[in-house]
């Protein structure tokens, strides 16, 4: 109001009153621009406000905060961090920086990459990854206890589940291994020389379509050093590679991506792929009186994934699982009617209209099979009797196993009565 009257009553005033409000203006804005930021950093499971804080400060002083870093955790970071083919892109660049000492460029970019790519939340659970937990209580204020790490030990969509497992690998070699590994096991990987972080070499020889066949060679390569704890941790992310007639290779999931082109918008797309899968062969369960090939170990199976693999499945926290949600609904509709290879084709038309946002990002999801049947299976909605005969069965089963343990602990406990115990066992097996 004095602002007000003093324009009014005085025009030498009219340029401070045209400045005051521009900047009260201003301040507005920008608090309303960190408030609706802060609020686009938010997940749908939940982020404990502390660690909304933490991704705002790095958002503003990350390259500050960064530069504490050595060069290995600075690599660390950046292999953690970007998200998606971002590390194919910007990663061996940076690792270069790194190498030339530029690390104030190379948090520079990081930071907003990693806003492109995933959130600031991605830096924040990097940090918690490296074990700096210093930077993020006394840099960010981000008290690491209990809470934070039930957090990130869900897994929402932050730093991707087999990067975690490539720094277990990193993180579980001392240099003269990883040395000796890229001398030995790896030699077809180009490496600027000893004594660099096995993630640098690993970006240094990745483009665009060939991160899961380095992760295989990696896989492969620690099983041969017979490293198979480390090992174990990319497991669960390798996929099969179709071997090229030049001795190149290329995973299943990057096959597909090749052979899509929006010209092929909504028209199959059929693979017949001849390729081992591994090294064991597969022997038949024979008939004894003829040598009839009855069955074998991996027949008359079928495997439903919720997702394609090398992709997320989404789950949400009202509704449930998208795909158990739709399952579940073709089951009820289509299950008594139609073989189940038709009502999961109906589950995934049904996944494939789903749209969600993780991260700032539009996602959709489609499920999988893995088919070895031999006939068509169709369920059936069988009467009230059928239904209490499948009760009384699982009862009896129930009791069975609960006889065996008890048995089983009075053979441990005296070797008195093993005669009489192992005929009681007997008799409950085929009672």
């Amino acid at each position: 109001m004095f602002f007000c009257s003093t324009h009014i009553f005085s025009p030498s005033y009219h340029l401070v009153y045209d400045v005051y409000i521009v900047c009260w203006s201003f301040c507005f804005w920008f608090i309303m621009a960190v408030m609706l930021d802060a609020a686009a950093i938010e997940v749908p499971d939940g982020t404990p406000r502390d660690v909304m804080k933490a991704q705002i400060k790095l958002r503003c002083e990350g390259t500050s905060i960064l530069l504490e870093l050595d060069d290995c955790e600075a690599m660390s970071v950046v292999f953690l961090a970007l998200q998606g083919n971002l590390l194919a892109r910007h990663g061996y660049r940076l690792s270069q920086y790194l190498c030339r000492g530029q690390a104030k460029e190379t948090f520079e970019q990081l930071v907003e990459l990693a806003e492109e790519g995933g959130g600031g939340g991605v830096l924040v659970e990097a940090l918690y990854i490296i074990g700096r937990y210093d930077l993020l209580e006394d840099q960010l204020g981000l008290p690491v206890n209990f809470t934070l790490h039930q957090f990130f030990k869900r897994e929402i969509g932050g730093v991707e589940p087999d990067r975690k497992a490539m720094y277990c690998v990193c993180a579980g070699m001392a240099q003269e291994q990883t040395d000796h590994l890229l001398a030995t096991r790896l030699e077809d990987w180009c490496c600027s020389g000893p004594g660099r972080p096995l993630e640098e070499t690993f970006v240094r020889n990745l483009t665009g379509i060939n991160y899961h066949v380095l992760l295989n060679q990696l896989y492969q390569a620690l099983l041969a050093e017979q490293r198979n704890s480390l090992a174990s941790c990319l497991q669960p992310f390798i996929m099969h590679n179709i071997y090229l007639h030049d001795r190149t290779c290329i995973s299943t999931t990057d096959l597909r991506k090749l052979c899509f082109s929006q010209a092929l918008l909504n028209k199959p797309r059929l693979y017949f792929i001849q390729a081992c899968r591994g090294n064991e062969g597969l022997r038949p369960i024979l008939l004894q009186q003829d040598n009839t090939i009855v069955t074998h170990s991996e027949s008359d199976c079928l495997i439903s994934a919720a997702t394609v693999q090398g992709y997320t499945a989404v789950r949400s926290q009202t509704e449930g699982s998208w795909y158990i949600t739709d399952l579940c609904q073709a089951l009820q509709e289509y299950g008594h009617i139609m073989p189940i290879k038709n009502v999961l084709q109906k589950t995934r038309q049904n996944l494939k209209s789903r749209m969600g946002s993780m991260n700032n990002t539009y996602v959709t999801q489609l499920s999988e099979e893995k088919v070895t049947l031999i006939r068509d299976v169709q369920l059936v909605r069988a009467e009230e009797e059928h239904f209490l005969e499948g009760i009384t069965i699982l009862t009896q089963l129930e009791v069975m196993e609960k006889l065996l343990e008890e048995a089983l602990e009075e053979i441990i406990e005296s070797d008195d009565n093993l005669e009489s115990l192992i005929s009681s066992l007997i008799n409950i097996r085929f009672s």
